[in-house]
């Protein structure tokens, strides 16, 4: 979790872009295999936020994404469910209307 947050804080702090980019993919990558569905849920948005920014190719959301059980989900069920994905997915999209209007 403190690499979500380290991560977070520094996109809103204006670190360089494609530093935090590959940082935001490897926080991702460890989230996967520790299999933290809120957690990745939540970051997702934000890189995709930021490889837009740098002008790389976005990365599409993921239709399965597996849990602690074993279970799969989609990313869109979980962010409908889970209220802190909910609002981080809602204010990542205002933002980006934002900056890119």
């Amino acid at each position: 979790k403190c690499a979500y947050f380290y991560d977070v804080f520094c996109f809103w702090a204006g670190k360089n872009l494609d530093k935090l980019s590959r940082s935001l993919a490897e926080t991702i990558k460890q989230m996967r295999f520790h299999k933290n569905l809120v957690m990745m849920s939540t970051t997702l948005p934000f890189l995709r936020l930021i490889l837009r920014m740098v002008g790389e190719k976005v990365i599409p959301q993921h239709n399965s994404l597996t849990s602690v059980f074993g279970e799969n989900h989609e990313e869109e069920d979980i962010a409908d469910k889970i209220p802190s994905a909910m609002m981080t997915k809602h204010l990542i999209e205002c933002y980006e209307a934002f900056i890119f209007r």
